[in-house]
């Protein structure tokens, strides 16, 4: 039998959301920590999981989560993600020692969102990150 598939589009990224946890059973306090969040991104197990690296776009491209998607803070008034059907599960993260993930996921929460988690800083996450390297 097909996976059903959901389809998001963010600031010109197709999202993909496979079959799995539904809305009702995924647990916030599993994605605001490395364990649960890296979990998550590994075994697919949440749908509609989209992970938003809100640092400007030279960080983002030194290192970031595997699977995040870079929407700056600057950029997110002008970029706010469109509404569909289901809502996805957001999962911020930023600069340590900064406000602007809290300051992004009330920009989203204004905006109707309301499954936005806060990750915190990206020295939170133990895992490998991804290097982009500098065109030459």
């Amino acid at each position: 039998m097909p996976k059903a598939v959901s389809v998001w589009m963010l600031a010109g990224v197709l999202v993909f959301g496979g079959s799995a946890t539904s809305a009702q059973e995924f647990n916030a306090d599993e994605l605001s920590d490395y364990e649960g969040l890296a979990n998550a991104l590994n075994d697919g197990h949440v749908k509609n999981l989209l992970v938003l690296d809100i640092r400007p776009r030279e960080l983002f491209l030194q290192a970031h989560i595997p699977k995040a998607i870079n929407l700056p803070l600057d950029e997110l008034w002008d970029k706010v993600p469109a509404k569909a059907g289901v809502q996805p599960i957001l999962v911020l993260y930023g600069r340590p020692a900064s406000s602007d993930t809290r300051k992004a996921a009330d920009i989203l929460k204004s905006n109707g969102f309301t499954r936005v988690i806060i990750f915190g800083s990206i020295s939170f996450w133990k895992g490998p990150l991804v290097e982009i390297p500098p065109r030459l």
